[in-house]
């Protein structure tokens, strides 16, 4: 079964590939999580991460604050942006980006000082 087939269980085919659409048109992405990220917000931006750069996306992920050590492990997690460590370079990133994909969290107070930035 391929991956949109068993997706379109949840979500419909349009969406798919409306989404698939706007990632073709973008070269530069930003996937943000929530505050305090736990492992699902880690894991499941990482992994879009990684699905979009082997797409030849220049994607990254960005969180609000720093998450737990515990979770450092995950592939990738070493080049996560920490917004609260470098605002100025999270800020630029955001400003520059083609897309920028929500994960995780459905209000922008969840993502502290980043929601202003992407509102």
């Amino acid at each position: 079964m391929s991956y949109t087939a068993s997706v379109s269980n949840i979500i419909d085919e349009a969406s798919i590939r409306q989404i698939q659409e706007y990632i073709d048109r973008s070269g530069q992405i930003v996937i943000t999580a929530h505050l305090s990220p736990d492992g699902d917000a880690l894991g499941s931006s990482l992994a879009l991460c990684q699905y979009l750069q082997r797409q030849g996306k220049k994607a990254e992920v960005m969180v609000p604050n720093s998450f737990p050590y515990f979770l450092k492990w995950m592939e990738g997690a070493e080049k996560i942006l920490i917004y609260e460590h470098n605002s100025a370079a999270g800020r630029h990133h955001l400003e520059q980006a083609d897309l920028i994909f929500s994960l995780d969290y459905n209000i922008l107070k969840r993502v502290g000082d980043i929601g202003p930035v992407i509102a």
